[in-house]
C-alpha cells in the first residue's frame, strides 16, 4: 500500500515537470487521433454495410441498424419517435462473433419468431419474410459481410491494444 502511494506520488510529480507535461500531451494527442479515425472508420463501415444491404431489400421500407459486431434489419415503424424505430417483432439481426470456446469465427442470423398472422391481413409481416429471404439466400452478400466484419473485429483489437498501451504508459510513465 505505501509503495503504490510512493509510486503515485512519483507519477504526480513527474507529470509537472517539463518533460511530462510533454510526454503527457503527446501521449493523449495520440490516443485522440487513434480514436477519431477510429470512429471515422466505424461511420464509413456504418454507411458501407448499409449501402450494401439495403438494394436487397426492395419490398417495404426497411431499416439498417448497423453496429461494430452485426446489425439490425427491419421494416421501419411509421409511428416510431425515432426515426430508424422498428416495428416489434418485424427485424432480424446478423452478427459475426469469434469469442466462442472454439476460436472459430462465425456470422449468423437470428430472426426469433413472428407467431401466426394472416397473410392476407398482415401485409408488414410478408414483407418482413420477403426482406428476410432476400439477405439470407443471398450468399455473396453473406460472405462479403463476414469478410467486413473480420476486418472491423481486427482493427477494434488493434485499437484497443493500442489505446490499452498508451493508457498504461500515463498512469506508469515511470518503471516500478
Amino acid at each position: 500500500m505505501i509503495a503504490e502511494f510512493e509510486m503515485k506520488l512519483r507519477v504526480d510529480a513527474y507529470w509537472l515537470t517539463e518533460e511530462g507535461v510533454a510526454r503527457k500531451a503527446a501521449l493523449e494527442k495520440r490516443m485522440t487521433a487513434i480514436t477519431d479515425a477510429m470512429t471515422e472508420n466505424h461511420e464509413m463501415w456504418e454507411k458501407g454495410i448499409t449501402e450494401m444491404i439495403m438494394p436487397h431489400l426492395t419490398v417495404g421500407d426497411w431499416v439498417v441498424r448497423p453496429r461494430t459486431s452485426g446489425c439490425e434489419i427491419g421494416l421501419r415503424d411509421p409511428e416510431a419517435k425515432y426515426p430508424d424505430g422498428i416495428l416489434f417483432g418485424h427485424s432480424f439481426e446478423i452478427y459475426y462473433s469469434d469469442w466462442n470456446y472454439k476460436g472459430d469465427t462465425k456470422l449468423e442470423i437470428n430472426y426469433g419468431t413472428m407467431g401466426s398472422f394472416d397473410p392476407l391481413e398482415n401485409t408488414n409481416r410478408v414483407e418482413f419474410l420477403k426482406g428476410l429471404v432476400a439477405i439470407t439466400s443471398n450468399s455473396e452478400l453473406l460472405y462479403e459481410l463476414n469478410e467486413i466484419y473480420t476486418d472491423i473485429t481486427k482493427h477494434r483489437r488493434e485499437y484497443y491494444k493500442t489505446i490499452d498501451d498508451l493508457t498504461y504508459r500515463i498512469k506508469y510513465p515511470i518503471e516500478k
